[in-house]
């Protein structure tokens, strides 16, 4: 590194105390407060509520010290006198109080990041250290108050600061090295996986079969997160079976740039799916409406810039999250089932699209990434105002296994459905029932794990002989309740035990035909 020369041993010496010193009192504050961004995801910031974050320079720089003592703490006594020079040569011209200098600090920040120990371990930590050097590239209010009506523009980054930070990336940073399962090595894995591959984004076809369909616009007061303007675009494939959805979501008003452009592809047969975002190496870029860009790997035939929608491995430790921390359930989708795209509902894109897999959706995302688990529904009781539509074979499918690792969901997706667009005849009038509440209290347990409930007994009838057989469960019924099926040694008969949701069944009898032998082989 050129501009670490540890000649002078006076400075040097200086320069450890001075880190020293520094760490110290980092440290304490790192120690007295949690860590200010619990996830990110569509170019927004949330807390440890799921609330999100306005993001203001008041909060950056405040994110920025902490995180700045975490990474201090995890640095070799090497890498901290390398940082303390570094962290010189970089102040040195920059004495403002501003966005100029928050921009300088996350770059301080990520060299940090490359080289402590979290690189290796902490992709969702690299991926909220590339956020906010995106966010960043736009101009942020000073605070709350400044936020009402603020434009969002691009910041213009003081030529000096530039010319020093252009060196610096060139010399000191390095990227991330991925495995083999991006590009178009990710396309032909989703192919073999049934997943369809979606056509450039840019392209449109009014049908939605060879380019993509605008469906219309989700209403900003109905959004989850975010709060921009936020197209939802569709494309069918015949052949695989399947579709994508696409949201770009602009700027502003406006309309002339897409700041975010995630991409979910679902293969209808495979229950397979795959994703892609407007991200080149972990980090997200903008581009101006219209812009053709294709997926997965760059074509100077399509787009002579060599921008692409990277995919897969490529996306881990990106800007734009971990996609499957929310997009959970037994479809990839977030759809809002009121929400008025201009000329339909959301909700009625079900009955012209397959939004559905036959089976509960997987991802095809980097091992690091949140997994989509089915719903025990015997360690979580669906609330019986929801059993209706979220149940395997319901308009809405099976919620997901509800646990501490699935906060993301729980909380920007679960508490706001609740409070804000559920149930569809009266949303939030719900939310404050005894039955909703513990069922949002799934999302502090342990995953799979059951809530502490009362433990009672329970027989069909006097005698019954347990466990004499085979006891499988499933859900026989298709009301998102665990059954269990009880086949019977050595006799023609199964008994259906049929869950009421509290612990208690109604069980009942079945034999296809008399002399069906039980269980006489594999259930």
């Amino acid at each position: 590194m050129g501009w670490l020369n540890h000649n002078n041993l006076q400075c040097s010496l200086k320069k450890i105390i001075h880190v020293l010193c520094m760490f110290f009192f980092l440290n304490l504050h790192l120690q007295a407060a949690e860590e200010p961004i619990a996830k990110i995801g569509h170019g927004a910031f949330f807390d440890h509520s799921g609330k999100q974050i306005p993001l203001t320079l008041e909060f950056v720089a405040k994110a920025q010290e902490w995180y700045k003592a975490k990474f201090l703490s995890d640095l070799s006594s090497e890498k901290l006198l390398d940082f303390s020079i570094l962290e010189s040569k970089l102040n040195s011209e920059n004495k403002s109080m501003d966005q100029n200098s928050l921009i300088v600090q996350q770059y301080s920040l990520e060299w940090m990041l490359m080289n402590s120990k979290l690189l290796s371990s902490d992709f969702r930590m690299i991926g909220k250290m590339r956020a906010l050097k995106s966010a960043l590239l736009w101009k942020i209010p000073e605070d709350v108050e400044n936020s009402e009506n603020f434009v969002k523009e691009k910041f213009k980054l003081d030529s000096s600061i530039e010319n020093k930070l252009k060196i610096f990336s060139e010399s000191n940073m390095q990227l991330l090295g991925y495995t083999s399962n991006r590009g178009q090595d990710y396309i032909d894995e989703c192919k073999a996986a049934g997943v369809p591959i979606p056509p450039p984004i840019g392209v449109m076809d009014p049908e939605g079969l060879n380019g993509w369909k605008s469906q219309g616009f989700i209403p900003k007061d109905i959004q989850f997160i975010v709060g921009t303007p936020a197209e939802f675009r569709t494309y069918q494939s015949l052949s695989p079976a399947g579709m994508c959805v696409a949201l770009p979501r602009y700027s502003d008003d406006s309309k002339t740039t897409v700041a975010l452009d995630g991409v979910i592809c679902l293969g209808e047969s495979t229950s397979k799916a795959c994703f892609w975002d407007n991200q080149m190496n972990g980090l997200g870029f903008s581009f101006q409406s219209g812009t053709v860009i294709p997926i997965g790997v760059p074509d100077l035939t399509v787009n002579s810039a060599g921008l692409y929608q990277a995919g897969g491995k490529e996306l881990e430790g990106g800007t734009g999250g971990v996609c499957t921390d929310c997009h959970q359930g037994k479809n990839p989708y977030i759809i809002h089932p009121n929400a008025n795209l201009g000329n339909k509902l959301m909700g009625e894109l079900s009955s012209i699209l397959p939004t559905f897999p036959r089976a509960y959706y997987e991802p095809i995302v980097p091992q690091s990434w949140s997994r989509n688990k089915p719903a025990i529904s015997s360690a979580d009781p669906v609330p019986s105002s929801c059993v209706g539509c979220h149940s395997s074979n319901g308009v809405a499918g099976a919620f997901p296994q509800l646990s501490v690792d699935t906060r993301g969901y729980c909380d920007t997706i679960l508490k706001p459905a609740i409070n804000t667009t559920m149930p569809p005849g009266s949303p939030g009038s719900l939310a404050t029932t005894a039955e909703i509440q513990n069922f949002l209290k799934l999302c502090d347990q342990p995953a799979g794990k059951f809530q502490n409930f009362n433990v009672e007994t329970f027989s069909p009838w006097s005698g019954y002989s347990i466990p004499n057989g085979l006891w499988l469960p499933g859900d026989i019924n298709g009301d998102g309740k665990t059954d269990i099926v009880h086949a019977v040694q050595g006799s023609d008969y199964v008994h259906t035990w049929l869950s009421n949701g509290d612990g208690t069944f109604t069980v009942g009898t079945f034999s296809p035909w008399s002399g069906y032998s039980i269980p006489n082989g594999l259930w």
